[in-house]
């Protein structure tokens, strides 16, 4: 698997404590609705409205956003 770093924004999340952060990372069951080829590793950075996590992945589709 590749690894990947994800940028998300989150409001406000530069305000929350470790605690917090720690209750919200992805649990890996609830990633198996996207796929079994993909684990979340780790928060890297926290900066006022987004997070950027890494993940491992098969490949980048998976970890890709589908746009409606």
């Amino acid at each position: 698997m590749k690894r990947y770093v994800i940028e998300r924004e989150i409001p406000k999340v530069g305000t929350w404590s470790g605690n917090n952060l720690q209750q919200r990372r992805p649990i890996q069951p609830g990633l198996a609705p996207i796929g079994p080829d993909i684990q979340w590793l780790e928060f890297v950075f926290v900066r006022c409205d987004k997070t950027f996590c890494v993940y491992l992945a098969k490949d980048e589709a998976v970890i890709r956003p589908t746009r409606n």
